[in-house]
């Protein structure tokens, strides 16, 4: 009874609260009754634990505003739903009004966890005075950057043109055909209201000059995102030129690239350390594993929790910016798994699964999606759920721990933020190890005692805000990790994680059609998918195909990139389009440059690639090569600042070479895996059903045998022996005797000799070739020549 009656009076206050309605805005033109009682109605079905964001409350805790972002599902969007202003979600409606009333439109964009987003609205969009302005003169746009990609591309670009930087929250000026004339990130709120001022001003005595500039900008845009031009040829002298000029910005001090802010350039490791395992580059590789060192070691890392931060505000990787993003934990978790196959080092390893072991510990939803990201703010303030005190350390541990803690991590009575101290690790715990005179595996086991403990006491605290949104892209990419980890680390429990979510994705973000959805909010499946969902998604069901070798994870990725084709290729110009949206933006724009995540089309080079090399289709193959020639001009201008789609282009120039590589148009894998002899090697080779390949010494002599050998110009080792398993016997439709083939799955050991001399880095490549030639019942492929590239 107690339960109904509280929800009866919860109800009552909101009905007779006069601050629901849409009207009482500060400055709002009137709204329909229609309006009003959705807004009601929307407020109401939030529930009685609904906590309204704003300072504006009335005495029963109701707040005195809400507008029409309370109808959103985005959690950004719906943390702005109480603000004064008279917020419009992106769409026609807000354009055609602003036509209407011939007022400009003031737009915002920015994200749930963005920290200067949450000052600038607590500054200046709770602020009466100028929510007034804002409703009185402008017509107030939102936007989430991460449901609308597409629309943030289009006036960031406007922004970076314009201004030369960018950054969130972007706050842009517009004409009401949505053409920008003037744009900006954060404002202060004293010279906030100062631009809005001078932006009404010149919009009542200057409108048709504004115009003309929203005009000029909004055609610098467009010709931004074309594509045509001269073909320009793209090999291996611009893999080679890509490297060189990434090291030229590369710090020889502190790791990475440029100056601070320093990000952590998730794709230019990958690359740099592709082209290090490629070409055997001891340059490339010692500035990778320096940088992968120098972010592991510093603040950026969370050392107790897992996972990173966004990135240092400092040179030295010690201050992040303490948000949390999925796309950043997906793809550092795999810039350390690659570190880890090429160097060995199990350090690397571990920070992958640090990383992982945290999305799955605090970023899943029950249901098998990951969340989006996590807030770098704890009661308005930034950092303050990840910093420690001397007291604190010395409360929560036992004596010699907390002596032990403050030795590890650097922590010191006057701390390296505001007081207090950003945990991070001064020297290696190898050296640690030899000046304590412990072992160093002794010392790593004492440290994760120390982690958990610390872990338990920091749980205690209010905890930033998680964006509890499900995105599809970002979802993508954390199989793709998840099931790479799953092969290369053995762990069951990341491919398990990496299925469920793919199955949440294909039952509850893809349409009946093959359309799919790109967000997942509170049950709620919105928002038409823009290109870089179809992308990422059907490169993490490639990955779970590659990890469980199930046809069902390979035919959902084909099916996935049809429909991706479909919608989005330009026919015109090539290259993929950001989203289908022709209705509300005045360009069609396209993504080539890795800015934080790596494009939609680089990420569509990717799985054209990959496919090429699973399915005997040789449309893949075709298109990649069209993608390429489409950005070929502008990849040859700045290569460094495509990344990923280096990358690709270097997996296609290579025929995706690497450990784990296809054969027969998919119809064949082979995997090389070291075995526990030193200089042992095992070939494993998969068979579809069906199909078999000539033994080693096939029964007819114009056949094409099974051939094996070592490859490569600076190879130091030789086999020694290969143990071949006995092949079958068996008559096929189209020979009158017996053959000698492999079917099904066969293991192939090969024994390595190695070249005598010091060893390196270098002596831990083996390329092997294998030479094949894959038939079925009815026809026989070319013969074909497979190269794997594999550490020892």
């Amino acid at each position: 009874m107690n339960g109904i009656y509280l929800s009866i009076v919860y109800v009552l206050a909101v009905c007779l609260s006069h601050a629901v309605t849409a009207d009482n805005l500060p400055g709002s033109t009137a709204n329909s009754a229609q309006l009003q009682s959705e807004l009601k109605h929307a407020l109401i079905t939030k529930g009685k634990d609904y906590l309204p964001r704003t300072r504006h409350l009335d005495k029963d805790g109701q707040p005195l505003y809400t507008n029409r972002l309370i109808l959103e599902d985005s959690p950004y969007l719906l943390q702005h739903a109480h603000n004064p202003v008279n917020w419009h979600a992106w769409g026609i409606e807000p354009l055609k009004q602003a036509k209407k009333e011939n007022k400009p439109v003031f737009l915002s964009i920015g994200y749930s966890t963005c920290h200067w987003c949450h000052v600038m609205e607590r500054e200046s969009f709770e602020n009466i005075e100028i929510a007034r302005h804002l409703n009185k003169h402008f017509i107030p746009i939102k936007v989430d950057r991460e449901r609308r990609p597409d629309i943030d591309e289009i006036y960031m670009s406007a922004l970076m043109l314009t201004r030369g930087q960018g950054g969130w929250p972007l706050s842009s000026f517009l004409a009401y055909d949505g053409k920008p004339f003037y744009s900006g990130t954060y404002y202060p709120p004293e010279e906030f209201i100062e631009l809005l001022a001078q932006v009404r001003e010149m919009w009542e005595s200057q409108q048709d000059e504004l115009n003309l500039l929203a005009s000029k900008i909004a055609d610098a845009v467009k010709n931004s995102v074309q594509t045509r031009g001269k073909v320009a040829a793209i090999g291996p002298d611009l893999v080679r030129d890509t490297v060189s000029r990434m090291l030229l910005r590369y710090d020889k001090q502190w790791g990475g690239f440029g100056n601070a802010p320093k990000f952590t350039n998730e794709s230019s490791l990958m690359f740099l350390l592709q082209e290090a395992y490629r070409n055997i580059n001891s340059e490339t590789i010692a500035a990778a594993e320096h940088t992968l060192m120098m972010m592991a070691h510093g603040g950026i890392y969370d050392q107790i929790g897992g996972g990173f931060h966004r990135y240092s505000t400092d040179p030295y990787w010690l201050v992040p910016h303490f948000e949390k993003m999925l796309y950043h934990q997906a793809y550092m978790a795999r810039v350390y798994l690659m570190a880890y196959q090429y160097t060995g080092n199990k350090f690397y390893a571990r920070i992958a699964e640090q990383t992982l072991n945290y999305i799955l510990r605090d970023m899943t939803s029950s249901s098998g999606g990951f969340y989006s990201a996590s807030d770098a703010e704890s009661d308005e303030e930034e950092g303050a759920y990840y910093v420690w005190t001397v007291n604190q350390i010395q409360d929560y541990l036992p004596g010699e721990d907390a002596v032990l803690a403050q030795s590890i991590f650097g922590i010191t009575e006057n701390g390296n933020f505001k007081g207090r101290n950003i945990l991070h690790l001064p020297d290696k715990l190898s050296n640690l190890a030899k000046t304590l005179d412990i072992k160093e595996q002794d010392l790593t086991l004492r440290l994760d005692g120390i982690r958990g403990k610390l872990l338990q006491e920091r749980v205690k605290r209010t905890p930033p805000l998680i964006d509890k949104k499900i995105l599809l892209a970002w979802n993508g990419m954390m199989i793709t990790s998840l099931a790479m980890s799953a092969q290369i680390l053995g762990r069951q429990d990341y491919l398990e994680a990496a299925i469920q979510t793919a199955d949440f994705l294909w039952n509850h973000q893809r349409m009946e059609d093959g359309t799919l959805l790109r967000v997942n909010y509170d049950g709620r499946s919105s928002i038409i998918a823009t290109q870089d969902d179809y992308a990422n998604f059907a490169e993490g069901l490639i990955a779970l195909y590659d990890a469980t070798g199930k046809r069902l994870w390979l035919e959902r990725a084909r099916g996935i990139s049809k429909v991706m084709i479909n919608k989005f290729w330009d026919p015109d110009s090539g290259g993929f389009l950001m989203s289908e949206d022709k209705a509300t933006l005045f360009v069609a724009p396209k993504q080539i440059s890795d800015s934080g995540i790596p494009s939609g089309n680089a990420v569509a080079l990717h799985v054209l690639v990959s496919l090429s090399n699973r399915v005997r289709d040789w449309q893949y193959n075709k298109l990649a090569t069209q993608l390429i020639q489409s950005f070929s001009t502008v990849v040859h201008e700045h290569p460094e600042i495509y990344p990923y789609f280096m990358v690709a282009i270097d997996e296609l120039l290579n025929n995706a070479a690497g450990s784990s590589e296809y054969a027969a148009g998919g119809e064949i894998k082979l995997t090389v895996q070291n075995m526990d002899e030193k200089h042992d090697v095992k070939l494993g080779v998969d068979i579809s059903d069906g199909w078999h390949i000539n033994s080693y010494k096939p029964a007819q002599k114009n056949l094409i045998p099974l051939d094996i050998h070592i490859t490569g110009e600076r190879s130091q080792w030789q086999l020694a022996r290969v143990f071949y398993p006995e092949p079958r016997l068996k008559k096929l439709s189209f020979e009158n005797e017996k053959l000698a083939l492999y079917e099904g799955s066969v293991d192939i050991v090969l024994k390595l000799t190695p070249a005598p001399g010091k060893e390196s880095y270098a002596d831990r490549r083996l390329d092997i070739k294998i030479r094949l030639q894959a038939c079925n019942d009815e026809i026989c492929l070319p013969p074909e020549d497979v190269v794997l590239e594999h550490l020892l």
